[in-house]
This record gives C-alpha cells, sequence and structure tokens, in this order.
C-alpha cells in the first residue's frame, strides 16, 4: 500500500515539475504569435469590390418605319442568323409565341428586346436587329450583333503617379478577355476584381463603345490608396511573467515596387518578449496567384513571478513560404486556394541548461469560401478546411524531453484536418442571426 502511494506522490511530483519547466514556455510563444497574427490579420485592407455597373446598350438601330407599328403582318416563321455564343434555339424561343399569329411591328419589336437580356443573363454583349426585307411570305428574318472585346481603355489622369503601372492592370484584364473575343462580362469581371486586389490602387470599369464598329471597350479608372500603412498599439493585454504591458508596432509598404507587391512588418514588445516578423508577397503572373515569404523572430525571458528563480528564456525563429489563387473571383462568391510550408526552431533554456531544442516543419493545404446570398435581407456565408501536415525533430532536445514527447504521441509526422463554417443571415438593418460550426481531427496528440 505504501509502495504504491509513494508511487502516486512520485507521479504528481513528475507532472507538477513538468508542468512547472514545460507549461510557462509553451504558453508565451503560442500566445505571443496567436496575438500577433490576429493583429496583423486586422492590418491587413480589404480592397473595396468595385463592382461593373450593368452594361448599357445602345438605342436600336432597326431599319424599318416606326410609323407601322400598328400595322399586323402573320407571322409564319422566324429566321436567326449571325448568334455564335447563343444556339438558334434557345433565341426562337424568345418568338414562340408570335408564330402562327398576326402582330404588329412594336410587339414584334418586344420580343426583340428580349434577345439582348437574353444575352446578359449568360454574361456576354448581343443584341438584335430587323433588316429591311420583304415579309410577304411571313419569314421574319433577326439579325443578331455580338459584341466584340476591343480591350482595356485605362482612363487615366497624366498627372498622377500611380502606385500600380497602369500598364500592369491592362495586362491583367486582357489575360482573362483578349481583346478580338466576344464580350463576357464574367470573365471582365474576374479581370477587374483580381486587378483591384492589387495593393495600392482600386480599380473599377464601365463598358463603352470601341474604336472600331462592332467593338466594346473597357473604360477602365484607377484610384491610389495610401502607400504606408502602420498603427502602435500599447496594452496591458500581457501575462505575469513576461510583463502585462505591450507595445505592438505594424507597418506595411503597398506596391513599392511599383507592380503589386507588399511588404509588413511587426514588432511585439513586453518586459520579457521580443517579437519581430517580416512578410513579402508578390503577385505572379496575371493570373491571381499570390505568392509571400514570412520569416519571424522570438526571443523571451521570464523575469517575474515564482519562476523567475529559474531562469526560463528561450528563442523561436520561423521561415515559410505560401501561396493564394483564386479559383473563382466574382461579386457574389469566391474560392481561394491556399498553401504554404515553413520550418520552425524553438529553444527552451533554464538555469540548469537547455530543456529543448527541436525543430518543427509543416506543410498545408487549404481552401476557404465566401458566398452571398440574397434571402430576406440577405445573407453571408464563410467557410474553410485545411490540411495541416508536421514533423517535430527533437533530436537536439536532452533525452529526457525526447522521452517526454514520445509519451505524448507528439514526434514524428502528424496529421491534422481542420474545418469551421459561419453563416449570418440578416433579417432587418438590426437584426441577424449567426451559426457556426469548427472541428478538426488529428492522428496524434
Amino acid at each position: 500500500m505504501k509502495n504504491k502511494i509513494w508511487k502516486l506522490i512520485s507521479a504528481l511530483i513528475s507532472i507538477t515539475l513538468t508542468a512547472f519547466f514545460t507549461h510557462p514556455l509553451a504558453v508565451f510563444a503560442i500566445d505571443a504569435g496567436t496575438e500577433l497574427k490576429q493583429i496583423e490579420s486586422q492590418q491587413q485592407k480589404i480592397q473595396p469590390r468595385r463592382l461593373p455597373p450593368k452594361i448599357e446598350e445602345s438605342e436600336s438601330s432597326e431599319s424599318d418605319q416606326s410609323s407601322g407599328g400598328q400595322v399586323e403582318f402573320f407571322v409564319k416563321g422566324i429566321l436567326v442568323s449571325g448568334n455564335t455564343l447563343i444556339e438558334s434555339d434557345a433565341i426562337n424561343e424568345l418568338f414562340a409565341s408570335l408564330i402562327g399569329t398576326n402582330v404588329s411591328i412594336d410587339e414584334l419589336k418586344l420580343a426583340i428586346d428580349e434577345v439582348t437580356l437574353l444575352y446578359q443573363g449568360k454574361g456576354y454583349v448581343g443584341r438584335a436587329t430587323l433588316p429591311k426585307q420583304d415579309i410577304t411570305d411571313g419569314i421574319i428574318t433577326i439579325e443578331i450583333q455580338e459584341g466584340i472585346f476591343g480591350g482595356a481603355e485605362l482612363l487615366i489622369e497624366s498627372d498622377i503617379e500611380y502606385l500600380v503601372d497602369p500598364v500592369i492592370v491592362k495586362n491583367y484584364i486582357e489575360f482573362f478577355l483578349s481583346p478580338g473575343q466576344p464580350v463576357d462580362t464574367n470573365k471582365l469581371e474576374r479581370g477587374i476584381l483580381i486587378a483591384s486586389d492589387l495593393p495600392g490602387i482600386l480599380v473599377n470599369q464601365s463598358l463603352q463603345a470601341g474604336k472600331n464598329p462592332g467593338e466594346t471597350d473597357a473604360g477602365v479608372r484607377m484610384i491610389n490608396e495610401p502607400w504606408l500603412l502602420g498603427s502602435l498599439t500599447n496594452d496591458n493585454f500581457g501575462s505575469k511573467p513576461t510583463g502585462y504591458n505591450r507595445t505592438l508596432v505594424n507597418g506595411s509598404l503597398l506596391s513599392p515596387r511599383g507592380f503589386g507587391d507588399r511588404m509588413d512588418v511587426a514588432v511585439l514588445k513586453t518586459e520579457g518578449v521580443k517579437y519581430g516578423s517580416l512578410a513579402y508577397a508578390i503577385p505572379y503572373g496575371y493570373s491571381g496567384l499570390n505568392l509571400s515569404l514570412n520569416a519571424s523572430l522570438m526571443s523571451y525571458e521570464v523575469p517575474n513571478g515564482e519562476a523567475s528563480t529559474l531562469e526560463l528564456s528561450g528563442l523561436s525563429r520561423t521561415v515559410a513560404i505560401s501561396a493564394t489563387y483564386p479559383l473563382i473571383r466574382s461579386r457574389i462568391n469566391n474560392l481561394n486556394l491556399t498553401s504554404s510550408i515553413g520550418i520552425n526552431q524553438y529553444i527552451n533554456k533554464s538555469s540548469f541548461g537547455t530543456e529543448s531544442d527541436y525543430l518543427n516543419k509543416t506543410m498545408n493545404m487549404g481552401a476557404n469560401y465566401l458566398d452571398l446570398t440574397d434571402w430576406l435581407m440577405g445573407g453571408e456565408f464563410f467557410g474553410s478546411i485545411n490540411i495541416a501536415l508536421g514533423h517535430n525533430d527533437y533530436g537536439k532536445s536532452p533525452v529526457s524531453f525526447q522521452t517526454a514527447k514520445r509519451n505524448e504521441n507528439t514526434d514524428g509526422v502528424q496529421a491534422i484536418f481542420s474545418g469551421n463554417a459561419n453563416f449570418t443571415q440578416f433579417f432587418e438593418d438590426d437584426h441577424s442571426a449567426v451559426a457556426q460550426f469548427s472541428g478538426q481531427y488529428g492522428n496524434k496528440n
């Protein structure tokens, strides 16, 4: 019985000492990084989504005389020509109710106007016209004129030095919709929004008549954002062992090299913690792919509390490369793919020597989706999934630390699958309901 009691007491002492030596370090390292990431995410300026205006069609150019609007004639059939983007059957359905009846020119015009709406609904620009013809046989010929993209026309001020080269913005738009192709407003919208996502500028456009007959151009306007963003925060959200008072400085340079790049710097300091991070992101090509390099360095010591006599200290070094790609980019819904690889080093010391020195290698792959709904007063759905693979290498740590980690089942390769979903439904201006879900599963602790 005494042996069992002594074993229990020994186990409790061991657990207490382990917690005493490892808990403060783990908490401080994680808390500083988590808080800093949250602040950095708040500093990321969300680009306003400038919505392309609705397509304004020019006035109809039918060559028939309006004075005959009330003259009725028999419609035996409709012959459609000039259409390449929409099948003739779909267009003929708009005139199906007129076949076999007596109609007026005005009634026929109403059906012709529906062709424009049909093209708009499918993301194209097109209109129908009624050319001069002999309709005594009852066969009506309808000509379709489909809009051809003439290119992006930069409507910029010559005396303004834009943070992003306007030619780059033009290249983004024409990457998705090349001159000479049929006007596709969905492709045009994607190009405009991705160009507007570049740090330092806002981009807007409106469709306008092209330089050549039958062409439609995108009139592109640019607005500069502030090239420098910064913030200084001082609070008492720290912890007793490393000091309650915290000072955080954030700074961002938007497009310092003139092609949509971005540099972010952050510095965090308390009585016992010093943290610095640097991130640099660049667009790769014109598809919306974005690459970034991130590095951080943190050192800490415990000057306060009972643990101060143990002279706890340490540091962390992190380097990561990440990539994001907008698989779907529109005003209503967006799907982004994300990935990253990184390596982290953690060193923890005490008055007894090195407590741990290990590497953590990570690889992440994920996606996030945003969808705006129009039910009732509107709603917003956001969801994300992520697969994280990691490998902990405790080879440089003391044997006792390695043994403890093996017992905790945290050594070697581990995988974590996580996901979350958030739906907000608005009922009135000041009433809404929120449903949230999050979870994760891992093969190790």
